[in-house]
């Protein structure tokens, strides 16, 4: 059976600078972007596994709600976190329309704009 695991990927972008780890989904996501501009330094945790196709870390932001987060570097640095893991396509569509309205409202009052694309 076929598992589905729906990922959040920060790849860089400017915003307020929060030092305190935030409890809500808005919150930290902004403390994510704030941090991009500076590779993730301030966010950036020990090292998970490093070889000649990337280095992987531990944060020490995580989006409340992930099942798991991290820094990857592989052709430039981002951040990832895991938001769902199921075997229920319905449930990942649920869960995909609730997290992006999540980041849309959370990011469009801040003046990102925002696009999707297929994957």
């Amino acid at each position: 059976m076929k598992h589905f695991l729906f990922f959040l990927i920060i790849l860089a972008g400017p915003g307020p600078s929060v030092h305190a780890q935030p409890n809500d989904f808005c919150s930290s996501l902004l403390a994510v972007l704030a941090s991009a501009p500076k590779k993730f330094y301030d966010i950036k945790d020990t090292t998970i596994k490093a070889n000649e196709y990337g280095i992987m870390w531990t944060t020490k932001l995580n989006i409340p709600g992930s099942l798991k987060c991290r820094l990857v570097s592989a052709m430039g640095i981002r951040y990832e976190a895991a938001l769902l893991q199921t075997r229920s396509l319905q449930q990942l569509q649920e869960s995909y329309t609730n997290y992006k309205k999540q980041i849309n409202d959370c990011l469009k009052s801040k003046g990102y704009n925002l696009s999707s694309s297929d994957n």
